[in-house]
């Protein structure tokens, strides 16, 4: 009987999460696959400007990491979501898809392709980067970029049409 119990309570607050995610980020919410079952969101903004932020001038650093190469994503991140399928078996992801928002400027996909040394493509009509990291990178507007591991271009397409309701290559 506990063990039903402490199994009810898990499902409630991931039902409770879930829909906590999709009203707080509810556009980058909408790329995250039906069988994701774990998910960690990052407001990079509200973390740089809280008081520890301001105090290790996290702000600073962080460009300052993004200027030398050693970090990936730029200092105009305004949030992401990273989300996968684990198989808690064997305590490894199935697959992982990313979503990350910029709040100012506008993403140059041949940049982001310079920086990180993939391949330049097309997928489902987008823009796309295929990384030699086993992962996929395509722009979805201006301002958002998503990401799909394995860097499978068949299940990234459908992916990306299933999402977008576009059209895939």
């Amino acid at each position: 009987m506990r063990t039903l119990t402490l199994a009810a309570v898990a499902f409630a607050c991931i039902l409770l999460t879930t829909a906590k995610v999709d009203a707080q980020h509810s556009n980058s919410a909408v790329w995250v696959p039906s069988s994701a079952n774990s998910i960690a969101i990052v407001n990079s903004r509200e973390i740089l400007e809280s008081e520890l932020g301001k105090a290790k001038k996290w702000k600073t650093e962080r460009s300052n990491a993004f200027r030398s190469g050693a970090a990936f994503f730029p200092p105009n991140t305004e949030r992401m979501l990273l989300a996968s399928q684990m198989d808690f078996q064997f305590m490894e992801p199935i697959w992982n898809v990313g979503v990350f928002e910029i709040n100012k400027g506008s993403i140059d996909i041949v940049e982001v392709s310079k920086r990180i040394k993939g391949s330049l493509d097309s997928i489902g009509g987008m823009d796309a980067l295929v990384l030699p990291s086993d992962a996929i990178l395509v722009k979805v507007n201006d301002k958002t970029i998503v990401s799909h591991a394995p860097g499978n271009r068949q299940m990234t397409s459908r992916w990306i049409k299933s999402k977008s309701g576009g059209t895939a290559n």
